[in-house]
């Protein structure tokens, strides 16, 4: 029995999203849209198709996923090719309620520069809703306006005080500048 020695040749992430992008636009038009739908995709390829799609528009995009085993597969899988193209939505709150986590992510999806949100099917609504307008009794993003508020919203995510930052969960009052270390985040902000 033989075994072959040679190596596989690699394709860079690029190539393959230049490959997919090419694709698309042979299926509908000049620009991939995520007003297409596309159905049975197989799951290796959804996250090379979010990149293609992410890389080829301007705005931001709420993805909705029914399944959690999908949305965390293709959550994990969108961080490790592309870190800082998607934010996960866990919606772990009861009912019209949300976690300090997931109102953190709504707030750094609608004042950042991620343009993907992966949002699970329950939560859809609510998550439209205080992220493009909706009922008065929809949740109000970056309505903070004092120190104060900042400090009383960080004291209720369970956030605690302490003379510096150092890990997930604490805030540090330094003069007029309130520095945190958020839950789920790479370093603090």
């Amino acid at each position: 029995m033989t075994v072959s020695r040679e190596t596989v040749p690699t394709v860079s992430l690029d190539k393959i999203v230049r490959s997919i992008t090419r694709r698309l636009c042979e299926l509908g038009g000049d620009k991939p849209s995520f007003r297409t739908p596309y159905t049975n995709v197989h799951g290796s390829l959804l996250p090379f198709l979010f990149i293609a799609l992410a890389r080829s528009k301007t705005k931001k995009c709420v993805v909705v996923v029914d399944d959690y085993s999908v949305q965390k597969k293709l959550y994990e899988s969108l961080a490790a090719l592309s870190p800082g193209l998607a934010l996960a939505f866990v919606g772990s709150g009861e009912e019209e309620h949300l976690t300090g986590a997931d109102l953190h992510v709504l707030n750094l999806f609608a004042t950042g520069e991620t343009p993907l949100l992966i949002v699970p099917q329950h939560r859809y609504r609510l998550v439209w809703s205080s992220l493009f307008g909706g009922p008065e009794d929809s949740i109000k993003l970056s309505s903070l306006k004092s120190r104060e508020a900042l400090v009383s919203l960080l004291l209720s995510w369970q956030m605690k005080q302490a003379p510096a930052v150092s890990a997930p969960g604490q805030f540090a009052l330094r003069g007029a500048i309130v520095d945190f270390f958020s839950f789920g985040a790479a370093g603090p902000l």
